[in-house]
């Protein structure tokens, strides 16, 4: 059943939301994953008591709101990307290495997965979704970028904002 997956054949749609959600927890755990580590082992984060963990606030409202989650985390991962962006490649070496041991993706295939995101809203020249304008606005505000792909990054978040902030402004009116 699952070589039918792309054409949709033979899967109900109770089973396709059972996949998406299974594939959105499972997303969600791996980025928390990932965050916990860098939380505790990388981040100045004085005393944080134990119930203000990003990763336990991350997982409380993993069960409340799965697709919330899953866009926090994101940009909390999207974050700590730019922390790390002015690493000396000893320190990206020894986090990676770290990260594999515990099992967690290392920093360098963080920084891959969100650059091919970034590649894709590239050359489709438009942020399309919510959590593509905080991959860019980090990926901006990270100012590592040659100075030509920081001019279109600024274009393309200054696209998105013109287009999502007349809605806004449009739905509040409507209320």
């Amino acid at each position: 059943m699952l070589e039918d997956w792309g054409s949709g054949a033979g899967i109900s749609m109770k089973q396709r939301h059972a996949v998406g959600r299974e594939q959105i927890a499972s997303e969600t755990e791996e980025l928390t994953a990932f965050l916990e580590f860098y939380f505790d082992h990388f981040m100045a984060h004085g005393d944080v008591p134990p119930g203000r963990h990003p990763a336990k606030i991350t997982r409380e409202r993993a069960e409340r709101a799965p697709k919330q989650a899953l866009l926090g985390v994101r940009m909390a991962v999207g974050d700590c990307i730019e922390d790390s962006a002015r690493w000396p490649a000893h320190k990206v070496k020894d986090a990676d290495e770290a990260l594999r041991a515990h099992g967690i993706p290392s920093l360098s295939e963080m920084r891959r997965r969100y650059s091919r995101h970034v590649l894709r809203v590239f050359k489709r020249g438009k942020i399309a979704t919510e959590d593509e304008y905080y991959l860019v606005k980090a990926m901006a505000d990270a100012a590592s970028s040659p100075p030509d792909q920081a001019a279109t990054l600024e274009r393309l978040l200054a696209e998105y904002e013109n287009a999502v902030t007349p809605r806004s402004a449009e739905a509040s009116r409507s209320r």
